[in-house]
């Protein structure tokens, strides 16, 4: 890790979440926002962890800030599947997903591919993510891992063949619940 570059500081930190690891990742997270010279690198990163930790209400705050850098559009998707989450009412999650769906493809990042899949849209993430593959292992695209689809695309990615040359499988397969497709390699 490289203590002073913000990236580094972020990548650790997600992958204490990664791993569960929540209040280790803390002081991390707040490295890297210290770090970085991005105006609205904090409200970022509420955002994107919103989904992660579940910290709804962080993310809708940083959603309401006005330094927040965002399309309005995407903001009010984005501030309509936090408000789903939070309050766990299915049919406001099926608007949620519906708006995020609508969004131009330009626009569905990253934390639109993590909000579909804590929202339980796992074939809609899936599609999302499918052009971030580094996303699959989040810990809300827990039941993205498990979509009938999702062998198919980590087939396509070539993540498969790497995997059965290499002898190798990714963490999420040394677990007790492995997803399905470990099988597969």
């Amino acid at each position: 890790m490289l203590a002073l570059w913000p990236d580094s500081q972020l990548a650790l930190a997600e992958a204490l979440v990664a791993a569960g690891k929540i209040e280790e990742a803390k002081p991390h997270f707040d490295s890297a926002m210290d770090l970085s010279r991005q105006a609205d690198f904090r409200q970022w990163m509420a955002l994107s962890e919103g989904t992660e930790s579940g910290n709804y209400a962080a993310a809708v705050a940083a959603l309401g800030d006005p330094q927040l850098q965002i399309p309005q559009v995407t903001r009010a998707a984005l501030l309509a599947g936090y408000q789903a989450l939070a309050s766990r009412n299915p049919q406001s999650k099926s608007i949620a997903v519906q708006a995020l769906l609508a969004l131009a493809k330009d626009q569905q990042s990253e934390t639109v591919a993590t909000m579909l899949a804590a929202l339980g849209a796992n074939r809609e993430a899936l599609v999302v993510a499918s052009q971030r593959p580094w996303l699959f292992w989040n810990r809300s695209m827990r039941a993205v891992r498990e979509d009938p689809e999702f062998p198919a695309v980590v087939k396509q990615l070539g993540l498969m063949r790497y995997w059965k040359a290499t002898h190798t499988k990714p963490d999420v397969c040394q677990s007790n619940n492995a997803p399905a497709f470990c099988r597969m390699i």
